[in-house]
């Protein structure tokens, strides 16, 4: 992990020296020079922006640009390799999808912008707190809201689990109001560089025809095996993690102090050098993230509900007894420095909740892997160096462990500062999109990496913190964390990270 770090550094401080100049190297300069070769004569095959995947981090684009008073009027297209489906979604006699994500106050402020939030607000269960801990639960830290003042209604909550169905639901519902901006069952089969544009060649799903494109702008959004960052000079660094992820549904007794099972728990096992996260739903059921070594994945998916369920619970409330001489030391020392009030909350106001049986049908386990093309974001067609019309957002760009529930809000946050930095040339009169093939082609190129510098502080901070959590809780010493929890300045700024853009 620190070696991927020091590369991402490395490549981060070449390609800033690369742009000193005004921002653009001399070859940029040179090729502007160059005559415009891409082929006009069909309109209708030209596009100013081309979003490929249609996923959350996809349809979220599509949906942000087309509402942007800057951007209505321009051609935008998602490319979606899935059939049309019916959006509509009720629940059922407490029926969950097992796939949820953890949405921050930012994401819930991009999705009302969008307007898409009251669609599903209904279905986003609010999380007053945040309690983690590893080897003994009277030793934890309790995160909670950062009163950001910007959401006076919701200054309680850290934060909202909601369905990832929920949301797509939402999203393809408000672009099926946007009139030919989809091309569903189709996909990607290569990109080349067309000048000052991309090159965009498909092919339909449904009856094997093929058809090129020529876009400005291309938008990776196709997920951690994107074809967009394939087809291009974008190196995409991978970390196995020798981890699987276990979801599952859950039906839970929340226990005293928690009666509207509002708070999530997450418990770092060292004993199985396990995570286990508890996301609610709602006063009745929560989502299991329960991230597991690869040797143990099959013994628990084989395991029937009822020791499923047990062995789970033995996790969740089994004090861990093995930790090193080292630890044991140092918790000593701090017994010796820090008065009882301060390492050990002998009443600590609520329970674990009680797992009572897991949803039949809902357990699944897959494969956790880091993999980032950071600290680069916007990237050329193989067969061109210096083209710098393409960019990739959420999965595409970065794929994180699932443990501290970032990866959604990291691809939600591409997303939002991409638009927000587009809608803010364009508002000040900026020619990205037009004809003149010199003057709109350095523009666009200068807004991609605005945002590229933008984004890569949030996104390299956010990676690094997240995978090196589980080594920091299961080597701190446990009173450590009892320390922390006293320092409530350092956990508000934690949750405000988290909480931004």
């Amino acid at each position: 992990m620190s070696s991927l770090i020091t590369t991402i550094g490395s490549h981060l401080t070449a390609r800033h020296l690369s742009r000193q100049t005004f921002g653009y190297s001399y070859s940029l300069i040179k090729r502007h020079l160059s005559t415009n070769t891409s082929n006009k004569d069909n309109d209708s095959h030209n596009y100013d922006i081309i979003i490929n995947g249609g996923g959350i981090a996809g349809f979220s684009t599509l949906v942000a640009l087309k509402n942007s008073s800057y951007l209505k009027n321009h051609k935008i297209l998602l490319i979606e390799r899935q059939i049309k489906t019916d959006n509509h979604l009720e629940r059922k006699d407490n029926q969950f999808s097992n796939r949820v994500s953890a949405i921050t106050k930012s994401s819930k402020r991009f999705f009302k912008k969008i307007g898409i939030w009251d669609e599903f607000k209904e279905f986003a269960k609010p999380v007053k707190e945040f309690f983690v801990w590893s080897q003994n639960y009277r030793n934890a830290i309790n995160f909670i809201h950062d009163f950001d003042g910007e959401d006076n209604d919701d200054n309680d909550v850290v934060c909202f689990i909601v369905e990832n169905n929920r949301m797509l639901a939402a999203l393809q519902s408000q672009t099926n109001q946007i009139n030919d901006s989809v091309c569903y069952e189709t996909i990607v089969t290569d990109i080349k560089s067309d000048g000052n544009s991309v090159k965009v060649d498909t092919k339909s799903l449904k009856n094997e025809s093929q058809s090129s494109l020529v876009t400005k702008l291309l938008i990776g959004c196709d997920g951690f095996q994107s074809t967009v960052r394939q087809k291009s000079n974008l190196v995409n660094f991978e970390h196995e993690l020798q981890e699987m992820a276990i979801v599952a549904t859950l039906n839970v007794s929340s226990g005293f102090g928690n009666p509207n099972n509002d708070i999530a728990f997450q418990r770092f096992v060292s004993i199985n050098d396990s995570v286990i996260a508890l996301l609610p739903l709602n006063q009745d059921y929560s989502s299991l993230v329960w991230s597991v070594p690869k040797d143990l994945v099959k013994q628990l998916m084989q395991m029937n509900e009822n020791k499923f369920v047990e062995h789970l619970n033995d996790c969740l409330k089994t004090e861990n007894s093995n930790s090193s001489s080292i630890v044991s030391k140092f918790d000593g020392i701090i017994d010796s420095i820090f008065p009882k009030s301060m390492i050990s909350n002998e009443n600590v106001s609520y329970s674990v909740p009680q797992i009572n049986s897991v949803v039949t049908d809902s357990r699944v386990a897959f494969p956790l892997k880091l993999s980032t093309t950071l600290p680069y974001f916007v990237g050329s067609p193989n067969d061109s160096k210096d083209n710098n019309r393409i960019v990739l957002l959420g999965d595409a760009a970065h794929r994180i462990h699932p443990l501290a529930g970032q990866g959604l809000n990291l691809g939600i946050g591409d997303v939002y500062v991409l638009t927000q930095t587009i809608e803010s040339y364009l508002s000040r009169g900026e020619c990205l999109f037009g004809q003149n093939p010199l003057d709109c082609s350095k523009r666009l190129e200068s807004c991609l990496f605005d945002f590229e510098s933008k984004r890569q502080f949030k996104s390299i901070a956010m990676i690094s913190a997240v995978h090196s959590m589980k080594q920091l809780f299961n080597l701190i010493p446990s009173n450590v964390l009892s320390v922390m929890n006293s320092a409530n300045f350092v956990k508000k700024q934690i949750v405000k990270f988290a909480n931004s853009v």
